[in-house]
């Protein structure tokens, strides 16, 4: 990153463009506390976090953060709620309120009829939306996506954009690192990186 000042601000649907190489995933490591600048400052909801110790960085990523990458990361020989209910595995939520919440994102996401299937079984739009309920059944109020739609067809892609958006009408921020024209047109606003500047 090189002089990057910026604010996303609460609610937005925000696409980030750039080449490769650019510093777009820098930027969104950054957005999540995956890693620390060398100098400036990060402020998460009005609070300055950049600087927190990594136990409090790691509460700031459970509690607020939710992060979809652009392979899936589920864990394989494990079922649609298994993969999505990790989420809560290290949280103060009671059995009974995480099995309640589990089965509430997997009805929003439309997989009612694959909460137990062995997530191998999916398709890949499938599992980028059970990734998505993994990063979002804690309630975070911050969505950072690394090239979401980068490993699926542009119908899948799409759905998946879909489902980005009506989370984000519910009041989700979504960041999205993105080289697909369609997700940036998809977004409600745009920042294009080069060189690891915002032009």
């Amino acid at each position: 990153m090189d002089d990057v000042s910026l604010t996303v601000e609460p609610g937005a649907f925000v696409a980030v463009v750039g080449r490769s190489g650019s510093g777009k995933t820098t930027l969104l490591s950054l957005m999540g506390l995956l890693d620390t600048p060398d100098s400036g400052t990060i402020e998460i909801e009005g609070r300055s976090v950049h600087q927190v110790s990594e136990s409090e960085a790691s509460r700031v990523r459970r509690e607020r953060i939710g992060f979809v990458f652009q392979r899936f990361h589920l864990i394989p020989r494990r079922t649609v709620a298994e993969n999505i209910g990790l989420a809560l595995r290290y949280t103060s939520i009671g059995g009974r309120e995480r099995i309640l919440r589990v089965n509430d994102m997997i009805d929003r996401l439309g997989l009612g009829g694959r909460r137990d299937a062995d997530v191998r079984t999916l398709s890949g739009g499938e599992q980028q939306r059970v990734a998505i309920g993994r990063a979002l059944v804690g309630e975070a109020r911050i969505l950072l996506c690394d090239e979401p739609t980068g490993n699926l067809d542009s119908a899948t892609g799409m759905n998946v954009l879909e489902i980005l958006s009506d989370f984000n009408a519910r009041g989700v921020t979504v960041v999205v690192v993105t080289h697909d024209p369609l997700v940036a047109e998809f977004a409600r606003s745009r920042i294009t990186m080069h060189d690891g500047k915002v032009t």
